[in-house]
C-alpha cells in the first residue's frame, strides 16, 4: 500500500476516502492533476468504488466533477451568499461549497436552464453550466481548501430536488440588486448628511427617528452611526413618541 502523501488541504486518504464516497453515491467525478488542481487527469472518471479506490491510491488527485450533467452551480461572492442561505431553506436540497481561494461560495442547482437577462455581469457572479466544472472538498485550491457549507448526507443527493435554477438566479439577482441599491443610499446619506444625522443623535434623537426622518430603515441608522464610531445607546420610544414613529425598517 503507498504512503499517504500530504496535500493541502487534507491527506492522499482523506482524497481517496472522499472520491470512494462520491462514486459509490452517484457523482460523476474526475481526477484533478496536482498540485494547483486545476486540469483534469483525463475525461473519462472510474465506474465504481473500487476503481476510485485504485486511482486514488496511486496518486493525491484533487476531485473534480463536470457541471451541466446533474447540476450546474451558481457562484456569488461570499457576503453574498450567507443572506442567499436564507432564501435556499425555502428550497429543497441544499448544497454549498465555500472556495477560500476565491472567497466564493458555489450554489448546486439544477441543470440545463438559460441564463437570465438580468443575471449579474460580474467577475464575483458566474454560472456554472456545461463545460464546466468545479472541485469538490476537500480538494485543496489555489491559496486554499474547499469545504462544505451545507453538505448532502453522505454525500447522497437527491438529484431532481435540487434548487431550480430559475428561481435562483432571480434570488441572485434580488439580492445584488438590494446591495448596490444599499451601497448607492449610504453614498448618498453619507454625503448629504452624515455629519448632521450624527450631531442630532448626540444631541438626543432616537435611532427610530433619525430613521423616520431620512426614510431609512433603523439597521441602516444603525451602521451609519457605526461607521462614524459614534457609541450606540438602547433608545426605545415610549407612549405618544412610540406611536408617532413609523416602523420602517
Amino acid at each position: 500500500m503507498p504512503t499517504s502523501r500530504l496535500v493541502p488541504g487534507g491527506s492522499q486518504d482523506v482524497l481517496c476516502e472522499a472520491a470512494v464516497a462520491y462514486v459509490k453515491a452517484g457523482w460523476p467525478v474526475l481526477p484533478l492533476r496536482g498540485p494547483s488542481y486545476e486540469q483534469f487527469v483525463c475525461n473519462r472518471g472510474p465506474s465504481d468504488g473500487a476503481s476510485a479506490r485504485l486511482w486514488w491510491s496511486d496518486q493525491p488527485y484533487g476531485i473534480g466533477c463536470r457541471t451541466g450533467l446533474l447540476f450546474d452551480v451558481i457562484q456569488v461572492p461570499a457576503s453574498l451568499g450567507r443572506p442567499l442561505m436564507t432564501v435556499l431553506k425555502e428550497l429543497n436540497t441544499v448544497l454549498v461549497i465555500e472556495v477560500d481561494a476565491l472567497a466564493a461560495w458555489w450554489f448546486f442547482v439544477s441543470p440545463g436552464s438559460p441564463v437570465i437577462g438580468d443575471f449579474p455581469r460580474e467577475c464575483q457572479v458566474r454560472m456554472l453550466a456545461a463545460g464546466g466544472w468545479v472541485a469538490l472538498p476537500p480538494t485543496p485550491c489555489r491559496g486554499g481548501p474547499t469545504s462544505w457549507v451545507a453538505a448532502p448526507p453522505a454525500h447522497t443527493v437527491p438529484w431532481g430536488s435540487l434548487p431550480n435554477s430559475l428561481q435562483m438566479q432571480w434570488a441572485v439577482v434580488r439580492a445584488w440588486n438590494s446591495r448596490r441599491t444599499d451601497a448607492t443610499s449610504r453614498v448618498a446619506i453619507d454625503d448629504a448628511g452624515r455629519a448632521e444625522v450624527c450631531r442630532r443623535y448626540r444631541n438626543g434623537a432616537t435611532i427610530w427617528r433619525l430613521a423616520a426622518d431620512i426614510g431609512r430603515s433603523r439597521k441602516f441608522v444603525r451602521r451609519l452611526l457605526l461607521d462614524a464610531n459614534a457609541p450606540l445607546r438602547d433608545q426605545v420610544p415610549t407612549g405618544r413618541a412610540a406611536a408617532k414613529v413609523p416602523d420602517v425598517s
